[in-house]
C-alpha cells in the first residue's frame, strides 16, 4: 500500500506532471500552473494555502491593492493638482490609486492571508497604474507594521522614474528585505535614487545579500559620472553580498567585491580605468556576465581572474572575430582545473566584420578539455562549418550537453552538417533540450525507408533550429515525418528556405509550418488516428499535404527521395 501524500507533496506531484507535458513553453507552463492552483483552491479548502503561497510568492503592490484593499481610484483632469509629476511620467494613463478606504479587522485579516506569502514585492513601474504615497503608508502602518504584514519578504523591486518624494514611501518595505532591485530612469543616475539606496544599505535590518542596480552607463551619460563614486560607496559597505548586478564599477568597488567570500554571481557592463585592474580572486564566484565595450577588454579582464567561474557570458560586438573567439577559448583552456559548465555569448546588435571567417571544430577545440560542459552558445561572423563527424566528437566529449547553439549570422553558404549529425548529437547527449546549428536539411537520401529516425526516440529535445538551406516542399514533409518519430516532444523548429540559384538571397520561413505539422501528427498519434508510423504512411501523407501543399502529392512513399 502506498503511503498517503501530504498536501504539499500532492501539489508537487500535480505540477511535475504539468511541467512534463508535451509542447508547453515556460510561459505557458506558468499560466497552466496558476490556473490549476486557482481551481484547486476553489475546489478543496486544504489546497488554498499552498495555492496562495505559490501564486503570491512574487507579487506587485498594484495587484495587492487592486485585489484585496478597498481603495479610491482617481482620474486626473487637466489642471488638477499633480503632486508627483505623474501627468508627464505616465503619458499612457491619467488614472492612479490615490488612497485606501478605512479598513475593518476582516479586511486586515484578508490582506495578511495573502501578503504573508509574498517573498518578492514589486512597486509600480511605468507600465502599471501608479499608486500614491497615502496607499503605501497605509499598507506599511497596518498593526504590527511591515514585519508582520510581510513576514517572508526577501526581495523588493523599485523603479526610480520619479523624484525622491515617492521613493521615501518605499523605505519601510526595503528595510526588511535582503535583496534590492533598483532600476534608475533612462536619464541615468539620480541623487534621489542614490539617497534611497544609501538608506537601504545603511539601515538596521537583515544583511544585504543581493543588489541589482540598472542605470544608463556613465560612459553614455557623462553628466552622471560624478554620481558613480557616491553609488559605489553603498556597495563598499556591504560584506555579505551573494549576487551583484551593476552597470558600471569603479576600481575600488571591483577590488572590494572580488574579495567577498560569498559572492557567487557578478554582472556588469563597464569597469572604469580597466587598464589598472589588478589580479582578482573572486573565491566563490560561480557566474560571470559582462558586456564590456569591446572584445579585447573582455580578454583583458579574464586574464586578471585568478580562477574562472563555472558559468561565463560575454558579449558579441560587431567587431568580434573568429580569432577573438579562439583567443578567449585558449585563455579558458589554460586553467584545466576549471569546472566550466556554461559558456555563452550575448549578441549586442550590429553587423559583423571579417565575413569570410568560419567557425569550425578548430575554433572550439580548446574547450573540449571541459568534459562537464552543459551549455555552449556562440556566434560566427560569417558561417558555421561543423561536419557530422565534428558533431560526433563534440557529443562524445560533452555528453552532458543540454543546450548547444552555434549561430551563423549569414546564410550565403551551404551548411555541411546533415540530419545524421543531429541524430548523432541526440543519441550521445540524452539531456539535450535545445540545438541550434546550420544544417543542410535537404540531404535525406541516406535515411532508411523502414526506420527514418534511425531508431532514435529522444524525449528531451524541445527546440531545434537548423538555419537556412535549400529544401523543397516534398522534403519538408519528409523532414516533418522524420522529426515526429525521432523527437516526440519537439516544440519549436527553426528552418528557412532559400533559392539554390540565389544563395544568400531572400529566404522563406518554413520552420513554424513544420512545427505545426509536428503538433498535428502528435495529436493524431495520441488520439489513435495514427497507430503506427510505418503502417499508416498513406494517412500521414494526407495530413502532411495539408501543411506543405500539392508538391507533396507524389506516388512514392514519403520515406523515399
Amino acid at each position: 500500500m502506498h503511503p498517503a501524500l501530504a498536501v504539499p507533496e500532492l501539489v508537487q506531484e500535480i505540477f511535475t506532471h504539468i511541467e512534463d507535458r508535451d509542447g508547453l513553453d515556460a510561459f505557458t507552463t506558468l499560466i497552466e500552473k496558476n490556473r490549476a492552483f486557482a481551481r484547486l483552491a476553489r475546489t478543496c479548502k486544504a489546497f488554498k494555502r499552498p495555492a496562495i503561497e505559490e501564486l503570491w510568492a512574487d507579487a506587485a503592490v498594484y495587484h495587492l491593492v487592486n485585489s484585496l484593499i478597498p481603495h479610491r481610484l482617481v482620474m486626473r483632469r487637466h489642471g488638477d493638482p499633480d503632486p508627483y509629476g505623474w501627468s508627464t511620467t505616465f503619458r499612457q494613463t491619467k488614472t492612479w490609486i490615490a488612497d485606501v478606504e478605512p479598513l475593518t479587522p476582516r479586511d486586515i485579516d484578508v490582506i495578511r492571508e495573502y501578503s504573508s506569502c509574498i517573498r518578492t514585492l514589486r512597486f509600480p513601474s511605468l507600465f502599471t497604474i501608479p499608486i500614491a504615497g497615502p496607499v503605501l503608508r497605509a499598507l506599511a502602518s497596518l498593526p504590527g507594521g511591515v514585519e508582520r504584514t510581510f513576514p517572508k519578504l526577501r526581495s523588493v523591486v523599485v523603479t526610480d522614474w520619479l523624484d525622491g518624494v515617492i521613493l521615501q514611501d518605499y523605505l519601510p518595505f526595503v528595510t526588511h528585505a535582503s535583496f534590492l532591485d533598483l532600476e534608475f530612469s533612462e536619464q541615468g543616475l539620480t541623487n534621489a535614487g542614490i539617497d534611497f539606496l544609501s538608506k537601504f544599505t545603511s539601515r538596521h535590518g537583515p544583511a544585504v545579500y543581493g543588489l541589482d542596480l540598472s542605470f544608463a552607463s556613465v560612459l553614455t551619460k557623462p553628466a552622471s559620472r560624478e554620481l558613480l563614486p557616491k553609488l559605489c560607496l553603498n556597495i563598499l559597505r556591504l560584506d555579505h553580498l551573494r549576487t551583484l548586478v551593476c552597470t558600471d564599477l569603479d576600481q575600488p568597488t571591483l577590488l572590494h567585491v572580488s574579495r567577498l567570500p560569498n559572492l557567487v554571481s557578478l554582472n556588469f557592463k563597464n569597469i572604469l580605468d580597466l587598464s589598472t585592474t589588478p589580479i582578482l580572486s573572486f573565491p566563490a564566484l560561480e557566474s560571470l556576465t559582462t558586456k564590456l565595450y569591446d572584445f579585447s577588454a573582455v580578454l583583458f579582464f579574464l586574464r586578471k581572474l585568478s580562477r574562472f567561474p563555472s558559468s561565463i557570458q560575454v558579449p558579441s560586438w560587431d567587431t568580434t572575430t573568429i580569432s577573438d573567439s579562439e583567443a578567449l577559448f585558449s585563455i579558458l583552456a589554460s586553467r584545466r582545473d576549471t569546472k566550466l559548465r556554461s559558456i555563452t555569448q550575448a549578441h549586442q546588435g550590429g553587423g559583423f566584420q571579417n565575413a569570410h571567417e568560419f567557425l569550425t571544430l578548430r575554433t572550439i577545440q580548446p574547450l573540449l578539455v571541459f568534459t562537464s560542459l552543459t551549455v555552449f552558445e556562440w556566434y560566427s561572423p560569417s558561417g558555421v562549418l561543423i561536419t557530422d563527424a565534428d558533431l560526433g566528437l563534440i557529443a562524445h566529449t560533452w555528453p552532458h550537453l543540454e543546450r548547444l547553439r552555434l549561430i551563423s549570422k549569414t546564410h550565403n553558404y551551404i551548411p555541411v552538417a546533415t540530419l545524421d549529425g543531429v541524430f548523432t548529437m541526440a543519441k550521445l547527449c540524452p539531456r539535450l533540450q535545445s540545438l541550434t546549428l546550420p544544417v543542410d536539411a535537404s540531404k535525406l537520401s541516406g535515411i532508411a525507408p523502414d526506420d527514418p529516425a534511425d531508431g532514435l526516440c529522444h524525449r528531451r529535445l524541445q527546440w531545434l533550429n537548423m538555419g537556412t538551406c535549400c529544401i523543397n516542399a516534398k522534403d519538408q514533409a519528409k523532414l516533418a515525418f522524420i522529426l515526429a518519430q525521432g523527437f516526440p516532444h519537439l516544440d519549436s523548429v527553426g528552418l528557412d528556405v532559400q533559392d539554390p540559384e540565389n544563395i544568400g538571397g531572400s529566404r522563406t520561413v518554413v520552420g513554424v509550418h513544420i512545427g505545426r505539422a509536428l503538433k498535428y501528427l502528435r495529436c493524431a498519434k495520441e488520439e489513435g488516428i495514427i497507430k503506427s508510423w510505418a503502417e499508416d504512411e498513406s494517412r500521414i501523407r494526407e495530413m502532411l499535404v495539408r501543411f506543405f501543399g500539392q508538391a507533396c502529392r507524389v506516388d512514392s512513399d514519403l520515406t523515399h527521395t
